[in-house]
């Protein structure tokens, strides 16, 4: 590990047509290093499944608003403490920040 091998993609709001549609579709370009990478992991386990990192960035183009989206291998940061609020609540906080 510890090659370069991030993806990228975008997520953007759905028409939905039934109650079970998704909220956001996308796609995701896929750099040919992270697949080795996985691939080399999953053979290394003997799992089925592995595990990479996602994150996203919420932006606004002449299409509307998306969340523009990172695939990149498994990486574990430090953990910090944030008691008992939810993801939600730490969003809202820094959305007030940002104002």
């Amino acid at each position: 590990m510890g090659k370069w091998t991030k993806s990228m993609g975008t997520l953007r709001l759905n028409n939905k047509t039934k109650d079970r549609s998704p909220d956001l579709i996308g796609t995701v370009k896929m750099h040919s290093q992270l697949i080795h990478v996985l691939l080399e992991e999953l053979d290394e386990t003997g799992e089925d499944v592995v595990e990479c990192n996602i994150a996203a960035w919420q932006y606004r183009d002449k299409d509307g608003p998306l969340l523009n989206l990172q695939l990149s291998e498994r990486y574990e940061p430090p953990q910090r403490d944030l008691g008992s609020e939810t993801i939600f609540d730490v969003l809202q906080t820094q959305h007030g920040d940002n104002n």
